[in-house]
This record gives C-alpha cells, structure tokens and sequence, in this order.
C-alpha cells in the first residue's frame, strides 16, 4: 500500500514530534502566538514579581539583585498578602494609610518633627495607637 504525499509528510511530521500538519482544524499559527505571548510573560517574572509589592516594598531584607518592582521595572503579578489582608479589613487599610502619611508629612529618620505650638500631640497619639494596633 502506497501513502499519498499528505500521509507521508504527516507521518514524517509524526516521526519528528511535529504535529502541525496532522490536523486540518486547528489553528497553529494562534497556538504559536498565544505560547510566544505566554513565554514572553513567562520571561518578564522573576521572584520580585511574585512576592514583592509596589505599595508595600521588597519582601527580601538583603536581595541579591535589585527588587525589579520596587524600581518599576517590573510590574507584580499579583497583589502581596498585606495587600489582601488590607482588601479584607478596610480598618485595617485606614490605619495603615494614615501611619503612611503620618511618617511621610509628620517624621524626618524615622522621628517626629519638633511640633513647637504642641498642636499635633493628639495626632502622635493616634499615630502611636495605630502603629501599635498593625504591629500586632
């Protein structure tokens, strides 16, 4: 029995491990984009990517290479675990912004800024309660 040119070359395909002409309705030139595309994402993650976070930094203490997403190199692939906790506990999300902008407008090395008139010692209060309440 004689093989038609089609079944010959799909049988070579077969022996090759190349399947691309075996069937008639698939499209492969959209199997090749949507690998291509999966391995470029795949190529674009590293272990910053997955664990570290723009908002709440770098979860390594002394990484060997610079975090990628805090530089904003690389974008996080999903939100960090403070991130879905915040999301569940929106409490906990507004004590968390507040000590945020407290330390940025209100402490210079990690100290309160003199407050000569004495007008933000019920907002240190807070700041001391709320810190305390996420540290715990």
């Amino acid at each position: 029995m004689s093989l038609t040119p089609e079944e010959k070359r799909d049988m070579e395909a077969e022996t090759r491990g190349d399947f691309r002409h075996c069937d008639p309705d698939v499209d492969y030139a959209e199997l090749d984009a949507t690998r291509d595309r999966e391995e470029a994402e795949e190529a674009n993650k590293d272990v910053h990517t997955e664990h570290c976070c723009l908002r709440h930094g770098c979860k390594y203490i002394a990484p060997l290479t610079p975090c990628t997403v805090e530089s904003g190199e690389k974008e996080q692939s999903f939100p960090c675990e403070e991130c879905d906790i915040e999301a569940r506990n929106p409490l906990r999300k507004a004590l968390k912004s507040f000590v945020d902008d407290f330390e940025g407008d209100f402490m210079v090395d990690g100290e309160i800024v003199d407050d000569p008139d004495g007008r933000w010692g019920c907002l240190t209060r807070l700041y001391k309660e709320a810190k305390e309440a996420l540290d715990e």
